[in-house]
């Protein structure tokens, strides 16, 4: 996903701090990103933009060291001109803001080099001596060899709970809560650090079979010091957690995918048993179990895709497509065709409704 303006504005920023203190500051940028350079210099620019927009980082760093030998020949020439120039005479000065612009730029390849060394993650934990109550906790290292602060923007923590009742009818509700406790997370890539967020009521709900609780943690924007300087981290990723609690009665033992499968090749499956199969799928089990019916449900009626929709709904972590059998049917053909070219990580993330990067606790 590109974020071309936004990286303009960090990298004006920056450059405006590079030209008034040793402190980085991201506001009231002194030069107006690209269009404040010398014009013989804005194509090399409005390439590295681009390539720093799609992520090609191997590609802008090439471009940025072109550039910054450019500026630093120009540099020594202005600098040749400045000696020469008899009294009264100002030489033209070009590469000022070039260079401060150049440096916005490296600060951000620098800052996404080292947010992509750190591994940020959502674990659950049950509450002692409590079978209903689950602690969620922020877990972070870093696999850059040197200690590293993260100071992320605002945090949100987005929690969204899904229930399934035998009959197939499904809850879903979302609630979002700022984050009051995570302004410095400090990671070591000699451990990890564990900050409680909260803790959470784990019941599977008044005739629901099963309730699933997902949580992500949303950070925006910050800096990431490093070695006693300060670097823009933007997009900084937390892989998300997830948790099911079955109806009381359910038996605990999983259910593997095939054996779902099988039961609704029968002549007359009921929904009440697909669903109780379904929702005993382990979560690292669903994706296959989503690759054994995308062949099976091509040839499925639109009475058998009905009693099937539950369980896609539930499988796939969407409601996207509706009640429409037909549109179901589609959705889990591209599934599987998306699933196969890109892998299912991929295939979660292309599909409308899809939550991506999850991780899972075992079913309570």
């Amino acid at each position: 996903m590109r974020f071309p303006c936004l990286t303009l504005i960090v990298v004006a920023a920056l450059a405006a701090a590079c030209a008034s203190t040793s402190t980085p500051s991201y506001s009231q940028p002194r030069i107006t990103g690209i269009a404040g350079v010398a014009p013989h210099y804005q194509p090399a620019f409005l390439a590295l933009k681009d390539a720093v927009d799609e992520r090609e980082d191997v590609t802008a760093r090439r471009i940025l060291t072109q550039l910054r030998a450019r500026i630093d020949a120009d540099r020594a020439r202005e600098t040749q001109a400045i000696r020469d120039a008899a009294e009264g005479e100002q030489p033209p000065r070009t590469t000022e803001d070039a260079e401060r612009l150049a440096e916005g730029f490296e600060k951000v390849l620098d800052g996404r080099a080292f947010v992509d060394t750190l591994q940020l993650e959502l674990i659950t934990r049950r509450v002692k001596d409590s079978d209903t109550t689950m602690r969620i906790v922020l877990r972070g290292t870093t696999t850059h060899p040197a200690p590293l602060t993260l100071r992320p923007g605002p945090a949100t923590l987005r929690v969204q709970r899904v229930t399934i009742g035998p009959n197939g009818q499904e809850g879903r509700s979302v609630r979002k809560t700022a984050v009051r406790n995570v302004e410095k997370l400090a990671l070591d890539p000699n451990g990890s650090f564990e900050l409680p967020l909260g803790t959470f009521p784990m019941l599977s709900g008044p005739g629901a079979l099963a309730a699933r609780t997902s949580w992500s943690l949303q950070l925006r924007s910050g800096v990431v010091l490093a070695e006693g300087e300060s670097y823009p981290a933007m997009h900084v990723r937390v892989k998300s957690a997830e948790h099911v609690q079955l109806a009381p009665f359910l038996p605990r033992t999983p259910v593997a995918p095939e054996e779902l499968v099988a039961y609704v090749q029968r002549e007359s499956p009921t929904l009440p048993p697909i669903i109780e199969r379904t929702v005993r799928i382990p979560a690292e089990e669903q994706d296959e179990a989503l690759r054994l019916l995308a062949p099976v449900a091509a040839a499925f009626t639109d009475d058998q895709m009905r009693r099937l929709v539950p369980s896609l709904r539930w499988l796939g972590h969407t409601a996207a497509p509706g009640g429409d059998p037909l549109a179901w049917k589609m959705w889990l053909q591209s599934w599987a065709e998306l699933d196969a070219g890109e892998g299912a990580a991929a295939s979660r993330d292309l599909l409308p409704g899809q939550p991506a990067g999850t991780t899972t606790g075992a079913n309570e």
